[in-house]
């Protein structure tokens, strides 16, 4: 059925070409001064010597496809970095005037307000990354996945995600969980995902069942819908994100008429 469907259809995914760019910024923790920041295209070996406070992005950035590319390349940047921009540089640079650095997050050390209670001690690094999904997905959907990992010191970082792009190539905009679901059956869809985790094979009692819908972390595929829950939340470390898949046919009474389109092409 699905092949009928789609056999004259044409899928813009297809031809979208994303270049990776590479972008790494350090700090020296030894003059702490705001003049040892630099940006450089391609990755940097750590110097030997003092320590370094580093942040790095790979980014799979979308350059062209047979639809308005433009859209799709602020929505990315948005996800990113809080700013919508078709400049990846840009967007890469905006961090270096953005927030403040603390134990659990950092995104800026200002030279007029350093932390110097903050032993740098160890290496500190955050990687930041924007993939291309390789899934099935709906016909002329395209998904990009963004998130990284921190390390501050210790056994292992931190993974995190900072959200899934569903975009509808056809129509020109992302795509939200209250684009897919009707706005009264999150009560059902949560139900669901208990279920699912429940009966896998991974599932450990002692971190207990879904508590919400990770709504900003759902993937769209050709036969349903993916969620994602952050490592730590539902499963141990080595678990990392715990990914629940809920079929077409679970979700079908749910979706609204835009939501059964999608899947429908």
């Amino acid at each position: 059925n699905d092949t009928e469907k789609t056999a004259d259809a044409t899928d813009t995914t297809q031809v979208i070409e994303p270049v990776k760019e590479i972008f790494f910024v350090k700090l020296d923790t030894e003059t702490k001064e705001a003049k040892t920041y630099f940006m450089a295209n391609e990755a940097t070996e750590y110097d030997e010597g003092p320590f370094y406070l580093t942040k790095s992005y790979e980014i799979e950035w979308p350059t062209q496809g047979n639809f308005d590319i433009v859209p799709l390349q602020e929505e990315i940047a948005r996800v990113m970095f809080d700013k919508r921009t078709t400049s990846i540089t840009d967007a890469a640079a905006k961090w270096l005037n953005s927030g403040q650095f603390n134990e659990m997050n950092f995104t800026k050390i200002s030279q007029s307000n350093y932390p110097s209670e903050i032993d740098f001690g160890h290496e500190m690094s955050e990687i930041q990354t924007c993939h291309r999904i390789t899934e099935n997905m709906p016909l002329n959907v395209v998904g990009f996945a963004t998130g990284g990992d921190t390390y501050l010191g210790g056994a292992h970082g931190m993974p995190f995600s900072s959200g899934i792009i569903n975009f509808d190539c056809e129509q020109g905009h992302a795509i939200s969980y209250g684009d897919v679901f009707k706005p009264d059956c999150d009560s059902k869809i949560l139900s669901m995902l208990k279920k699912e985790r429940k009966n896998s094979s991974d599932y450990d009692s002692s971190f207990g069942l879904p508590e919400r819908i990770p709504k900003n972390d759902m993937t769209l595929l050709a036969s349903g819908v993916k969620f994602a829950y952050s490592v730590y939340e539902i499963g141990c470390y080595a678990e990392g994100f715990v990914e629940i898949k809920l079929s077409y046919n679970q979700i079908q009474p749910y979706l609204t008429d835009y939501g059964k389109e999608l899947f429908d092409r």
